[in-house]
């Protein structure tokens, strides 16, 4: 395995495997909890010895505020309406590839600049590190780690380490985008079964109810037919109730994924006399990491 870049956080000392890891750590888990980006951007300002890390999720429009994650040495507030990022030395520098203001402007051209003199100047920021980071769905991501003018410019080494982060900062985003969008998607999925009255229930392989979505409870809360009995699925009238558990248990039993599991209903009566449920009982398959 090659050697970790020796960071010039003189405080201390060449990053360690630990320190990396920890880094890693964070990062994976803000791509489950968006609030988790705070957390992995103070790691990485700190090891940087930065006084600001940001990622620039989406700039300002006259349509759209913009989103800017930012942490700061200090806990400094930075003002989050940017000017117009299309100033800024950065913009069209190609996707992944980490620079510097030294790499893409001289140091007389990065004074004169309006996006130095208008933003960086007044927030203490004079040596600035940065990529932007293309995702898979096409979007595109700024991050930026900056120092102020009386730090030392970024050497080599933290150059090297801010490459080596660039990718896994890629797969957090990526992995980040996939999770919630699956998870909007099942939210509108279970907003709309549960406005046509479509209720889900789980049950694991002992056959206990394991979930519900809004519309089951509501069903199973009106103890009309169905009912959740010691953690168990029932229906109120004892010959439902047994066609109901054979459906269930048959569909334990053929439960094979390398076969189709065919679906079965049943009409189950309700004692208020009401029309009777519809009830389809489906197995699903687990794969080799799911258990039960």
């Amino acid at each position: 395995m090659p050697d970790l870049p020796q960071s010039t956080a003189d405080e201390h000392g060449p990053i360690t495997l630990d320190r990396f890891s920890q880094i890693l750590d964070k990062l994976y888990e803000a791509a489950l909890r968006p609030e988790g980006w705070e957390d992995c951007l103070d790691a990485i300002r700190h090891e940087l010895q930065g006084n600001y890390a940001s990622l620039i999720v989406r700039t300002v429009t006259a349509e759209d505020t913009g989103l800017i994650v930012s942490v700061s040495e200090g806990r400094r507030a930075l003002e989050l309406n940017t000017p117009n990022l299309s100033v800024s030395p950065f913009t069209g520098v190609q996707p992944d590839r980490l620079v510097t203001n030294a790499d893409v402007i001289s140091d007389a051209e990065w004074r004169a600049s309006a996006y130095y003199r208008d933003w960086c100047a007044p927030h203490d920021v004079y040596h600035v590190m940065a990529a932007d980071i293309g995702t898979r769905a096409g979007e595109v991501y700024g991050f930026r780690v900056t120092r102020s003018e009386s730090a030392p410019p970024f050497t080599s080494a933290d150059k090297e380490l801010g490459r080596r982060l660039i990718p896994h900062i890629k797969r957090a985003l990526n992995l980040h985008q996939t999770i919630h969008q699956d998870r909007k998607v099942l939210s509108l999925y279970s907003r709309a079964m549960a406005q046509l009255l479509v209720g889900v229930v789980v049950l694991d392989k002992d056959c206990n109810v394991i979930e519900c979505n809004p519309a089951a409870k509501s069903i199973l809360d009106m103890h009309d037919g169905l009912r959740v009995v010691g953690n168990q699925l029932e229906a109120t009238y004892g010959n439902d109730n047994r066609k109901l558990q054979r459906m269930v248990k048959d569909a334990l039993n053929h439960n094979d994924g390398s076969k189709i599991t065919l679906t079965e209903a049943l009409s189950i009566s309700r004692p208020s006399g009401q029309l009777a449920w519809g009830v389809v009982v489906q197995s699903v398959s687990p794969d080799q990491w799911t258990e039960g």
